[in-house]
């Protein structure tokens, strides 16, 4: 009996030691303070997160600084995915990342019309881990954040079971998070992992673009943002604009309207004046152009993209539109910044645009 008490006692003391050791590198991490916190762990390939709000909406959108290369399939370079509506909530000693069901609301001033809307509808648990800090009450929250960045968030292996690629499951084994890629900013929070797809190899687009068909490994970026202030106008979306919709069933619109309700796609562009026929803005439309692209294109989408600023000026804006090439080092797919990405592909393919849209207002 005494002996059998020394071993538990000896046990209980390498365990506690071995949890001290796991515990004491976590402490050390240096923080980034922002939107979330963050602390990088490259040792351990992993990401710490401090979220500061529970039950707070905001945006995730994926995307890809490292891709595919075939026009056919369309995983490009710095593509963006769709914005997702998510918050975090928590449920005992877990942190829920939910996303909300913005197909269908109530866009109401009266909370419980509101809510009855939101709870007709399923939302989605898109992921959850434990916390580790689960007795502090006020936050922040801290959670390890690893298994959601190095999911496949972007969608690579439905895109090519989609187009008859082969079928791609994500392999751990060689697949990561990028701890010194991760960032935290005022109004946003940025995640980067090494993901690799391992199939069959047989796909025809995947075998003319990828190093090694039976293994794509690509680079995902996730990104956290901050909603805007309510101070934006929406409009309401027209199909002859040539621009984008967004919204959903809107079910506190009167009888006599339409649930289905879109909203214009646009930036916040405002007068310094609003009262004048001429006037500068608050805050111009800044497009920066990818250092990578090879001259004598990169002088054409310049001057090309910069003939957008006449129909600003005409329209009464001054010096409201810009384009610049990118600075060294900049992040094209940082959501800070508006990009013009050059992007190889294996066979020649078309050009396209698109936008971190707000779903509730269509502000870009």
């Amino acid at each position: 009996m005494r002996m059998r008490n020394w071993v538990g006692i000896i046990l209980l003391l390498v365990s506690a030691t071995a949890w001290a050791k796991r515990e004491a590198p976590l402490a050390a991490l240096p923080t980034q303070p922002g939107f979330l916190d963050v602390q990088a762990d490259a040792a351990e390939a992993r990401v710490i997160v401090g979220v500061h709000a529970l039950d707070a909406p905001m945006l995730m959108v994926t995307a890809l600084p490292a891709a595919l290369g075939s026009n056919d399939i369309g995983l490009d370079r710095n593509q963006s995915g769709e914005p997702k509506l998510v918050e975090f909530r928590r449920l005992g000693r877990k942190l829920l990342l939910v996303q909300r069901n913005m197909k269908f609301v109530a866009n109401s001033g009266d909370a419980d019309e509101t809510m009855a809307a939101r709870d007709a509808f399923a939302e989605a648990v898109l992921w959850s881990g434990d916390l580790l800090n689960p007795e502090d009450a006020r936050g922040p929250w801290r959670v390890d954040l690893s298994s959601l960045v190095t999911s496949d968030l972007h969608g690579v292996g439905d895109r090519l079971k989609g187009l008859q690629q082969g079928q791609y499951t994500l392999d751990a084994a060689r697949s990561g998070v990028l701890a010194a890629a991760a960032k935290a900013y005022p109004d946003n929070a940025e995640f980067e992992a090494l993901l690799s797809f391992a199939g069959s190899g047989e796909g025809a687009f995947v075998q003319q673009a990828v190093a090694d068909p039976k293994v794509i490994t690509l680079r995902q970026q996730l990104s956290f943002i901050r909603l805007p202030d309510d101070g934006f106008r929406k409009r309401a979306y027209h199909p002859a604009s040539g621009g984008w919709g967004v919204g959903g069933f809107d079910f506190a619109q009167p009888l006599t309207r339409d649930l289905d309700t879109r909203w214009q796609a646009r930036f916040r562009l405002q007068k310094t004046d609003p009262t004048a026929a001429r006037s500068t803005v608050v805050k111009p439309i800044v497009f920066h152009l990818d250092r990578g692209t090879p001259e004598p294109v990169r002088s054409a989408l310049l001057d090309g993209a910069r003939w957008w600023a006449d129909a600003f000026d005409a329209a009464g804006f001054i010096d409201a539109f810009k384009v610049e090439l990118a600075p060294a080092g900049m992040d094209l797919a940082d959501v800070r910044y508006n990009a013009i990405t050059w992007t190889h592909r294996a066979t020649r393919g078309w050009s396209y645009g698109g936008g971190i849209i707000d779903p509730r207002s269509g502000e870009i």
